[in-house]
């Protein structure tokens, strides 16, 4: 038996409902409000995506008259660690989008001549195999002795990437004396402008579960082969409108500990088991197929 689910939205409620039968189910607009956001269709919640990398306290890297990569691999500050990934001064993106990117390096003289630093932002689409300068970012600074020995370069672009994609800030020399980067008085920062928040998935399927995880709002998806009773209990970390679907085949009705029934159909199986959290405790239902 199909079961068809009739939403309905309205100013004056205030909560999810769902009728005795368990065949018709009210999402209200402030419920939807409260507890849902993120574009159409886009199925997410807006996330902040940055990262703030520096040297180590005290750290320093040499500027020679070949571009190298400053060795940025102190965080300063992060939305999630999961959403960038460093290595030796390389940073690879998690989520697609658009981002600001800007670096400062601070840099000094160790000799009383003229030099000239400079430094730039290169981004490789191709996981590192090869790397390419980004317009616009490049920067210089100019020392003229050792009484005027420090300075600053800094770069600055927005830039749309893709996940996977790499970043690094490069810095060199002219032909001046030799020079340094104060690595922790530089940064490397990163802030994504309109990142697109990964989906929200469901959980894959599991065979044979002991306890439901109502931790996801897209849904963890069981199959329980088992030929005897199952009993079931509610993982913690249960969430607002967080559901478990259970194909369920035991010869006779599994219980759920942690949850209210709903009025439901008569257990014959194989039925289908709905199990939710609506915002005040867990409730569940069966459906014939």
């Amino acid at each position: 038996m199909a079961t068809k689910f009739k939403t309905a939205v309205t100013s004056d409620a205030t909560d999810a409902q769902i009728d005795s039968a368990g065949l018709q189910a009210l999402i209200t607009k402030n419920y939807a409000e409260n507890n849902y956001s993120g574009g159409g269709g886009g199925g997410g919640s807006t996330t902040a995506y940055y990262l703030q990398l520096t040297g180590a306290n005290g750290a320093t890297h040499a500027i020679t008259q070949s571009a190298t990569t400053m060795p940025f691999d102190t965080t300063r500050e992060t939305s999630n660690a999961a959403h960038f990934t460093i290595s030796s001064g390389e940073v690879t993106i998690a989520n697609q989008g658009n981002y600001f990117i800007n670096y400062s390096i601070d840099s000094d003289q160790t000799g009383n001549n003229r030099v000239i630093v400079t430094g730039f932002i290169e981004v490789s689409t191709n996981s590192g195999s090869s790397f390419s300068e980004v317009r616009g970012t490049r920067g210089h600074d100019y020392s003229r002795n050792t009484t005027q020995e420090e300075s600053t370069t800094q770069g600055s672009s927005i830039i749309s990437l893709n996940a996977g994609d790499i970043l690094r800030v490069r810095v060199q020399r002219d032909s001046g004396v030799a020079t340094s980067a104060n690595t922790e008085l530089s940064h490397f920062a990163i802030f994504g402008i309109t990142a697109i928040a990964e989906p929200i998935a469901s959980e894959d399927s599991t065979n044979n579960p002991t306890s439901l995880d109502l931790s996801n709002i897209a849904g963890t998806y069981y199959t329980d082969t088992t030929s005897t009773t199952g009993t079931y209990t509610i993982a913690s970390g249960a969430v607002t409108g967080g559901f478990a679907y259970v194909n369920v085949t035991n010869s006779t009705e599994p219980s759920v500990t942690g949850a209210t029934k709903l009025q439901s159909p008569t257990y014959s199986q194989p039925m289908k088991m709905i199990v939710y959290n609506d915002g005040v405790e867990n409730l569940f239902y069966f459906l014939e197929e």
